[in-house]
């Protein structure tokens, strides 16, 4: 195929729990067809190899050669740790640590599996504080492929000033994302911004970029939902609640129409925050209960706890808001 190895996408859309059945429909193809296609027995035509990359989320141009078998591992593995990662706590993260730096004396990871394993890398820095190694684990992951080169300077190395020039992977764009959460962590005493401000400054980039290319994918709008989710946090943080606000109500018609509903009350919230600071009380109290209300609802317990926490933190008189 001269590509990505049948083995590679065929353990790509199991990752994403893409039927072959549905591709086929989608293409218009017969399914015993695109079957016979995804066996290797028969050469993969440029259309159907562009539009499964397309689904499952990947830029063609990544693939000039057949993907290893520790690209196969590797994609197979990143649902595991996203799982123990994302329960965050000590000995999940212990164990997803065991589980890279082992992969790592064993085999040699490139290209996106190299970047999935760097993603996975500056999560667990950043559940430990660690922002300055995040931040080195983000920019050696958007280095990599050639699909972070600059379109107007051919530089293979990543520039965060000129996100907008760089054309990204679905992979790239959750790393970018990782940097700014670095950045809003860590003081630079060469620049007159804050990190938050650099922090913003990475994620509007990010996020107009984003804008320019309309989707109708669902991977790539949860990737712009949490772009919108860490710009409009960064805003907040930083009382800048107009903007932030009208980013808030733009992410939370994106989740409603993904149906997504893990992040419409997450945008509710920081939407709340910024009405009750612009002292509309009547509106972000409102907002505020109906946040609750859907953490509690379905069981996001952690999550309604902090809001609460940062809630309380910021005015007084929530403390017994329920």
């Amino acid at each position: 195929m001269g590509k990505l190895s049948v083995e590679a996408i065929n353990a790509f859309l199991k990752q994403k729990g893409i039927l072959q059945k549905e591709i086929a429909e989608e293409l218009g193809y017969d399914p015993s067809y695109l079957s016979i296609i995804l066996s290797g027995k028969r050469n993969m035509p440029q259309n159907i190899f562009e539009y499964i990359m397309a689904r499952i989320g990947l830029n063609p141009k990544n693939y000039s050669g057949a993907a290893t078998a520790e690209d196969i591992i590797a994609i197979d593995l990143s649902s595991e740790l996203k799982f123990l990662l994302r329960q965050n706590n000590k000995e999940n993260i212990e164990k997803a640590e065991e589980i890279i730096a082992k992969l790592e004396r064993t085999s040699y990871f490139s290209g996106v599996a190299r970047q999935v394993l760097l993603g996975h890398k500056a999560t667990i820095a950043n559940h430990r504080e660690q922002y300055e190694k995040m931040l080195n684990y983000t920019l050696e992951g958007l280095g990599i492929t050639k699909s972070s080169s600059c379109k107007e300077c051919g530089d293979t190395v990543f520039d965060e000033d000129k996100i907008e020039t760089y054309d990204l992977t679905l992979q790239e764009i959750k790393l970018v994302n990782q940097l700014a959460v670095a950045r809003a962590n860590i003081e630079c005493e060469e620049s007159q911004k804050t990190p938050l401000e650099r922090s913003s400054d990475v994620l509007e980039k990010l996020e107009k970029s984003m804008k320019v290319n309309p989707y109708h994918d669902e991977d790539k709008a949860v990737i712009h939902m949490i772009t919108l989710y860490n710009l409009t946090k960064s805003l907040a943080l930083q009382k800048k609640c107009e903007k932030g606000i009208q980013l808030c109500d733009e992410g939370i018609e994106l989740a409603k129409r993904f149906r997504n509903s893990h992040f419409e009350p997450l945008f509710m919230f920081n939407k709340a925050y910024m009405l009750l600071y612009l002292g509309q009380k009547q509106d972000g109290e409102s907002l505020l209960r109906k946040t609750y209300a859907i953490f509690d609802a379905t069981g996001r317990h952690n999550e309604l706890n902090i809001a609460k926490e940062f809630i309380n933190k910021e005015f007084d008189e929530y403390n017994d808001m329920n």
